[in-house]
């Protein structure tokens, strides 16, 4: 059978099984870093007498007035940082499993995407969203416009480099040489497996952010679309071409523990957050 698909490619309904189970992955983790974001962000506020006050989609701080030199940097970072942390941790396990991993390592490998484009996004959206997040920092110690814009175009780029620097990864998730032996088909591995599944991953985290009251998250998730759509347009390069594949085909298989997962993600947070966060809850 693997010897056939490796000639003639993946019947349709294995391609939709392959979008839907990469799509509510990709939901997944965009919706779990968010909460460690957030978290993070308030325990760290708290640590510095902000009185933070944590809602649904976002941590507001009501005694900016003990803002110092500390505080600020520490505060506003620290989310970021621990999102780039959990970004890397997760590429290593995604290279410790990659060729046996199934699921596991679609769900790391998003999860290390998502983590790194909320770290790199915080610094680029300074101008979008005012005194919000990082931009705190450049208007506290009065750094100007030009620093702002080096951080966007800096991090835009890092953005844009990392769907270059794991093109290769998406590459090991195909489990037949078919979608890897020609340009062609490895753009057509990566439009279905990136794009489709980010755009169907998409609708998910709108759905489950809904009334929709936060920005940032659309701007994340527009981020998430630079690098995924990167990954599209290099996978054309023939170095993507020489990559060892896993035989394992679960990420072509409906698996009911995700979609479990995130309809169980879906009715806590919705029940319980909308009703004790929707006037915030004091850290």
């Amino acid at each position: 059978m693997t010897e056939e698909l490796d000639i003639i490619g993946e019947p349709q309904k294995i391609i939709i099984k392959r979008i839907i189970n990469s799509g509510v992955l990709f939901a997944l983790s965009f919706i779990s870093i968010n909460i460690i974001l957030n978290i993070v962000n308030a325990v760290t506020g708290n640590f510095y007498n902000l009185s933070p006050i944590l809602y649904f989609s976002f941590v507001k701080y009501t005694n900016k007035i003990v803002f110092n030199n500390h505080s600020i940097f520490f505060n506003y970072l620290s989310g970021p940082f621990i999102c780039l942390i959990i970004a890397i941790l997760s590429f290593r396990i995604f290279n410790v499993i990659k060729r046996t991993g199934g699921l596991f390592k679609v769900f790391f490998l998003w999860l290390g995407i998502n983590g790194y484009v909320l770290f790199f996004g915080q610094f680029a959206i300074t101008l979008v969203l005012p005194n919000r997040h990082v931009d705190s920092i450049f208007n506290f110690f009065n750094m100007g416009l030009t620093y702002e814009v080096i951080s966007i175009i800096i991090s835009v780029l890092c953005i844009a480099a990392l769907g270059i620097n794991i093109t290769k990864y998406f590459m090991y998730l195909s489990h037949t040489r078919y979608y890897i032996k020609h340009s062609s088909t490895r753009r057509e591995f990566t439009l279905q497996t990136c794009i489709y599944s980010w755009l169907w991953g998409g609708v998910l985290c709108f759905l489950f952010y809904i009334p929709f009251n936060n920005f940032f998250i659309i701007i994340m998730l527009i981020f998430n679309g630079v690098v995924v759509s990167v990954v599209y347009l290099f996978s054309k390069n023939k170095r993507n071409k020489s990559v060892h594949i896993s035989k394992n085909t679960s990420i072509s298989k409906i698996s009911i523990k995700p979609i479990l997962i995130l309809i169980i993600l879906w009715l806590v947070f919705h029940f319980t957050f909308r009703l004790l966060f929707k006037d915030g809850i004091a850290i």
